[in-house]
């Protein structure tokens, strides 16, 4: 029987070459030397004999043992090799209503193997995959819910995923193995941090067992690894029948739960140093002429819970371990407590202090750590869809610059991605698979630090998005660094410090910015409301005397009838940072109470004030031109037009060009609800407009 079909069927051979015969049981009759007896009942034996013409019965039996019809869903590839075919499948494609458990044989129809990539995502309960056989995953994802049984091989492509299910496990008996590709810089002088979604050697791997050169996917190479810390310098042109990548392994390190700070805390760990699942490790660029280098792990996949102890004040360099994203968000929550504020939180003890750095070496051309050009991308559970606050270069050992990253780490953390924490109590960092998504890298909410990458989202996913208001504020200083803070509105949380949603400005840079209390200053601060009597105050520090700079970076669902302001306490002026950048010429010192952050909602223009501006202004988008057009009366002067989304993030502002009576703005967004305020002379006029 197949899964299909609930009879089994039996073929004999050698009958009688002449006359008619006979079959018992069932007395079936017939002629020639062949027939096939079909509709048998599973797990029945049958004993056959035959008698011929002449009526002599045979001396020899056939004893015929009919299987036990399958209790799973076997791939037998007789019509594709897409997984999303139902005549591929005994009964049809796994679903969640259709789980039985998967078998992937050694042999199906013409060696037809499954490739998944189409949607739906799969998904099974069970699944064993049987020696000799492989899965082939292109941009999708495999969600096992139950057993994963790997003796063969999964082989997840571009930005393919596995996801395993809260109680799923992985069979240790396995035999198999995964292959996933991830992508760092190309750049030999330039870091990045990583930890394998694989292991090699029990539990544990190492760079040289998991890492391999996956430039050409389909003709994986082992990675020439050496000692040198100029190894890779020498420029490698990759070709299918080439030589391998190589790679320095004088830039491998680990950082486990050491002094905060400690520079020389620092292991190296080379090709060869063992490394536990979670763990993370730098590695450096192969020198190669792609744009960015695409690495293939190849082991074990990790599954389930995965811990690390780390001490009170001590930090780790530590990595997703899974062949899929996690969600930062849940992350942090399994790491911290429950306060008296109800924040979310699953510990009974607040292990890390929440905040999540990523590195990003943005510069630097050059293996000298002073003349290094990175620093760290901050994200904490008071970052939204904008992502945490950006990394600038803030470390005294290396080059003091005004050059800045233009990323920021995003809320899914994608494969192989390295991240460093800090221990607040000693205790377990907690990996679960709970905290795994299947989430594709892109710009908005998942992005391995290395270069901008856009694809969609897909299925398996969580809500990402919230309503709270914040501000991300950029600092420019007199010599030209920048610093991003990040303020965020968020209810229960308070004025003073919150385990998970504030990051502490612990840096001792000369010129910076941060939000200023009394007991702490802040890159990140979440308070519980935004009203008008909001007031944040501000640190600026100057190194050197000249023009210091404070603006808008990003917005998050500010209301547009809510002013920003910077207030300056010397002479108790106010700048709307809405209208323009706020520029003061600064001698060098610690501004500690002099600037502050003030919010306030705007009145409503009165009608007969809003009336008469807008019988001087007409404002309309022409949709099949995706322009936005306004006319003006000459008597108006226009001195600045500003467009918003319904997010309250600007996507235009023009402050010049107004001179003639009709100004046409194109608008390359997409479709939605959009706000244009134009600021008159005689007023300033908003309007919703709609793009088709």
């Amino acid at each position: 029987p197949t899964c299909a079909t609930s009879t089994g069927s039996v073929v004999l051979n050698g009958l009688p070459a002449s006359g008619t015969w006979t079959i018992n049981p069932g007395a079936i009759t017939g002629t020639g030397t062949s027939t096939t007896i079909s509709g048998l009942a599973a797990s029945t034996t049958y004993n056959y004999t035959v008698t011929n013409a002449a009526g002599c019965v045979s001396t020899a039996s056939a004893n015929v043992v009919i299987n036990t019809q399958p209790a799973n869903n076997v791939w037998n590839g007789s019509v594709s090799t897409d997984w999303n075919t139902a005549g591929n499948w005994c009964v049809g494609v796994p679903s969640i209503s259709n789980n039985l458990d998967v078998l992937i044989p050694t042999s199906p129809t013409g060696n037809r193997f499954p490739i998944l990539n189409s949607n739906p995502e799969g998904y099974v309960k069970n699944i064993v995959f049987e020696s000799g056989t492989t899965l082939i995953i292109e941009n999708n994802t495999l969600f096992v819910e139950g057993i994963l049984t790997l003796n063969g091989k999964i082989d997840l492509n571009n930005e393919s995923q596995l996801v395993q299910g809260n109680v799923s496990t992985f069979d240790s008996a396995s035999t198999g193995t995964l292959e996933i590709d991830q992508q760092g810089t190309s750049d030999n002088f330039k870091y990045n941090y990583w930890g394998s979604p694989v292991n090699a050697i029990g539990t544990n791997y190492t760079i040289a067992g998991v890492l391999r050169d996956g430039s050409f996917p389909s003709s994986l190479k082992t990675i020439d690894f050496g000692a040198a810390f100029t190894y890779a310098d020498t420029k490698v042109i990759p070709t299918l029948a080439g030589p391998s990548i190589k790679l320095s392994a004088y830039w491998m390190y680990k950082f486990t739960n050491k002094a905060a700070g400690d520079y020389n805390a620092w292991t190296a760990v080379g090709k060869d140093g063992v490394l536990k699942p979670g763990e993370g490790f730098t590695l450096k660029g192969s020198n190669s002429t792609f744009a960015e280098q695409n690495y293939t792990f190849v082991g074990k996949p990790n599954n389930g819970d995965i811990n690390l102890m780390i001490d009170a004040g001590k930090q780790y360099l530590i990595g997703n371990p899974y062949p899929s994203a996690i969600d930062a968000k849940q992350f942090i929550e399994d790491n911290i407590k429950i306060d008296a504020t109800g924040k979310t939180g699953n510990r009974s003890t607040n292990i890390i202090d929440g905040n999540l750095y990523f590195w990003d070496h943005f510069g630097g051309g050059t293996h000298f750590l002073k003349s290094y050009e990175g620093g760290y991308s901050i994200y904490n559970l008071s970052a939204g869809v904008n992502g945490g606050t950006k990394a600038i270069s803030t470390d005294a050992r290396i080059k003091v610059t005004s050059n800045q990253s233009s990323k920021s780490a995003q809320r899914f953390i994608p494969v192989a991605q390295g991240f460093f924490v800090t221990g607040l109590e000693s205790g377990e960092i907690h990996f679960k698979n709970s905290q795994r998504i299947f989430k594709k890298e892109n710009a908005l909410d998942s992005q391995f630090l290395r270069n901008n990458r856009a694809t969609k989202a897909t299925k398996f996913e969580i809500a990402v998005e919230d309503n709270y208001p914040r501000i991300y504020l950029k600092y420019s200083s007199p010599t030209g660094l920048h610093r991003q803070i990040l303020v965020a509105f968020i209810p229960n949380t308070t004025d003073g410090i919150d385990i998970g949603y504030d990051a502490i400005n612990n840096e001792k840079f000369t010129e910076d910015m941060s939000w200023f209390t009394p007991t702490a200053k802040f890159i990140i601060q979440a308070v519980p409301t935004l009203d008008n009597d909001r007031v944040l105050p501000l640190e600026v520090k100057v190194a050197t005397s000249g023009l210091a700079k404070i603006s808008i970076d990003k917005l998050e669902n500010i209301p547009l009838e809510t002013d920003i302001f910077i207030k300056d306490n010397l002479n108790g002026m106010l700048y709307n940072l809405r209208n323009a950048t706020f520029e003061i010429n600064l001698s060098p010192g610690t501004y500690s109470n002099r600037f502050e952050l003030l919010l306030q909602t705007q009145k409503s223009l009165a009608i007969e004030e809003e009336s008469f501006i807008e019988d001087f202004v007409n404002i309309y988008l022409n949709n099949p031109e995706s322009t936005i057009y306004i006319n003006k009366n000459k008597s108006v002067e226009i001195k600045e037009i500003n467009i918003h989304n319904m997010l309250g993030q600007q996507i235009k502002s023009i402050k010049k060009g107004f001179d003639t009576q009709t100004i046409k703005i194109p608008i390359n967004a997409q479709s939605g609800v959009y706000i244009v305020n134009v600021i008159t002379n005689n007023g300033t006029i908003s309007k919703k407009v709609i793009k088709f």
